[in-house]
């Protein structure tokens, strides 16, 4: 501390002042400490509370938690979350469709590549009767042949997959019609399943879907086909091998289509598809806690038997249960 020089008192009284100013610096300091302790403390807590908030960044030098960092680097394009990501870029799509047309194209050429609009991802489907609705992963109109394009990545086992894309292709079908039209004017629809676990083909990679004349062994032209690519099959040289193996390898450095490559590379790498990447997980996992803790609540579990159930913070539980509280008041 600097001070002064005191010219017009007595040496005893600029003693006395300047004992009287030490003390007060001395004391100065000690509150300014005690003051940064305080505050340290209550910063401390402030940040505990918000853990998960500054474990997320922009990128911008920070970092996102651990094992969001090692579930991203294990993720295919397969993944649910990964796909229903990487198919709103319709190149992707249309590479998809591409590759597997010509797969099953007996001639062996290549048809002219197709073109998308009207592009839609995570598309629901509601039945108006009181049925059952559905979610379409992808979805997309191609003009030049009057075509509805259907791809649906299966990453689970999918109990009886036949049953399933006949009730997903008719409730499309009723969703294209509108009242008034001739059925002939009804689009042609082509559902592309890609699938780990449920198979059933004598090619080990790819399954053909259309109506056939047992009678005559004719195709019937009715305009729907499905096409299920087997993930898991042995691969061989082949373009639809590649796919295969591009499509389910968690490496984009090991991708050999540059399009799948670069879609994989920008979820895991650019700060931009992180980010998304990060909202989206955790969007998803708060939507599994909603309806996970809801199913409790209607057990009759209390909040605390619930944070203690699950392992989840009491005021996070606190949280859902007041959100579904507000959706029932709304409904």
């Amino acid at each position: 501390t600097f001070y002064r020089p005191e010219t017009s008192r007595s040496s005893l009284n600029m003693q006395k002042n300047k004992e009287r100013r030490l003390r007060y610096d001395s004391l100065s300091c000690v509150s300014y400490y005690v003051y940064l302790l305080f505050f340290a403390k209550k910063y401390i807590k402030r940040s505990e509370k918000a853990t998960m908030k500054k474990e997320k960044s922009d990128m911008k030098g920070g970092k996102y938690p651990q094992d969001f960092q090692e579930k991203l680097m294990a993720l295919s394009l397969n993944a649910d979350i990964m796909s229903s990501m990487v198919l709103k870029n319709k190149d992707v799509a249309e590479e998809i469709i591409n590759i597997v047309r010509d797969a099953i194209n007996k001639e062996k050429e290549k048809k002219a590549k197709v073109h998308l609009e009207l592009i839609k991802v995570q598309y629901s489907v509601k039945n108006w009767n009181g049925g059952r609705n559905i979610i379409i992963d992808f979805i997309a109109y191609c003009p030049e042949e009057n075509t509805i394009y259907i791809i649906e990545p299966q990453c689970y086992w999918q109990k009886n997959i036949y049953y399933r894309n006949r009730y997903y292709g008719s409730m499309i079908d009723t969703d294209s019609l509108k009242v008034g039209q001739d059925f002939s004017e009804i689009p042609k629809r082509c559902m592309i399943v890609l699938t780990e676990k449920d198979f059933n083909s004598k090619d080990p990679m790819i399954q053909h879907i259309k109506k056939v004349d047992l009678m005559s062994g004719n195709t019937v032209e009715s305009g729907e086909e499905e096409i299920i690519v087997n993930l898991a099959a042995e691969t061989d040289n082949s373009e639809l091998g590649q796919f295969i193996r591009d499509w389910t390898n968690p490496n984009p450095d090991d991708i050999k289509n540059p399009v799948f490559a670069e879609a994989l590379r920008y979820y895991k790498f650019n700060p931009k598809g992180v980010d998304k990447m990060y909202s989206m997980l955790e969007e998803t996992r708060r939507e599994a806690d909603l309806k996970y803790i809801g199913i409790l609540l209607n057990h009759g579990l209390s909040v605390e038997e619930i944070a203690k159930e699950t392992e989840l913070d009491e005021a996070y539980v606190k949280e859902i249960k007041s959100e579904i509280d507000s959706k029932k008041e709304s409904n």
